[in-house]
């Protein structure tokens, strides 16, 4: 069975029920409902990539820094972790070519054994598959990257895969999954002031990538590629948010672009090239990830020491109300942040160096 489109009937099935509720009580929700739809039915892009002049970047990026203020100086002990993180190369990973059977065998199997709750949530989308699941390794945009899109109004999702037939169809499978199941446990705009959207689908791939050793012979050492590359990758987001934060704080930022580059470049001893490489990634996108991905790193040591304790705070985090100190809040949980960051990156490097990719 091929999964390359979404079922188009479906969706205008669903474009013309809520264009009729709409008619009927008019509010931004349900516009907002059919403008998705609409993208969907179309595959517009403007979706997931909205637009945003640069001041206005500026200025949401310096909301951000305030919202989550309590994170900074850990998102800056992180980084520093990133010095001694030195991937002389992370070679392409190979070519798996599984078929999809085998890749959604995994994922049902994994959220079936992992958590009756889960599994609930998630049978509930996995079984419509042939209507929401589109896999292709189509490069046009809205085709080439990975998302899922819930319809709160009618609880329903729509999950688009890249496919790459390497390690990362199981985790990208996985990952966007879990955001159905986080979804509709306790639906939340994707950019906000909660911090932890990320959180299950970050900690549901680094198990399932521990589940994939276990499962399948020989790729033990894609999983150490994959895994490493994660790692490296939100470091690197950790140690830019720190240099962007020291610059939106201690600079007049109302500044032109190209002004705006040259002067933090300057101040952060980088190129031009790389400083408007850094800026193309907003800070809203990297705490976005490197929040839950500090969080993720204790729960997922504490999944191995205390399963049910794990599970316990994983789903107070999911159904949490937002409050003004997540920092406070996960300390009554008994999550410490940065607790096991540094074991955590030093393990990857052991790995690294056993496998003579360090």
């Amino acid at each position: 069975m091929s999964y390359r489109n979404w079922n188009k009937n479906k969706l205008k099935e669903q474009l013309k029920i809520a264009t009729i509720n709409y008619r009927k009580n008019p509010t931004e929700e349900r516009l907002a409902a059919i403008a998705t739809i609409d993208d969907l039915l179309n595959n517009h892009p403007r979706l997931f990539t909205p637009e945003i002049r640069f001041d206005e970047q500026v200025e949401a990026d310096k909301i951000i820094i305030h919202d989550n203020a309590g994170f900074i100086p850990y998102i800056k002990n992180f980084s520093s972790l990133d010095e001694s993180f030195n991937i002389k190369r992370i070679p392409p990973l190979n070519e798996l070519a599984l078929h999809d059977r085998t890749l959604l065998s995994f994922v049902h199997d994994f959220y079936n054994s992992f958590d009756k709750e889960f599994a609930k949530y998630f049978n509930r989308v996995f079984k419509e598959r042939h209507n929401n699941l589109r896999m292709t390794s189509n490069t046009q945009e809205g085709y080439n990257r990975n998302y899922m899109t819930y319809l709160t109004h009618i609880n329903y999702a729509y999950i688009n895969i890249h496919k790459t037939d390497t390690i990362e169809d199981f985790t990208n499978l996985v990952h966007e999954y879990a955001h159905t199941i986080a979804d509709q446990m306790r639906y939340r705009p994707r950019y906000g002031k909660y911090p932890f959207i990320e959180l299950l689908p970050l900690l549901m791939e680094e198990i399932a990538l521990d589940e994939i050793i276990r499962c399948f012979d020989g790729l033990e050492q894609e999983v150490f590629k994959a895994d490493a590359f994660e790692t490296k990758i939100v470091l690197k987001y950790a140690k830019e948010t720190s240099l962007q934060e020291n610059y939106l704080t201690t600079e007049n930022t109302n500044l032109e672009r190209k002004q705006f580059i040259n002067n933090m470049a300057h101040f952060t001893n980088n190129t031009k090239a790389k400083t408007e490489k850094i800026l193309n990634t907003t800070i809203q996108e990297k705490v976005s990830y490197i929040i839950p991905f500090l969080v993720m790193i204790e729960l997922y040591d504490m999944h191995y020491s205390d399963r049910e304790r794990c599970m316990y705070i994983l789903k107070e985090l999911i159904n949490m109300n937002e409050t003004d100190d997540y920092i406070k809040y996960l300390d009554t949980l008994g999550i410490h942040i940065n607790e096991h960051a540094e074991d955590y990156v030093e393990e990857q490097k052991k790995i690294l160096r056993l496998t003579n990719l360090m």
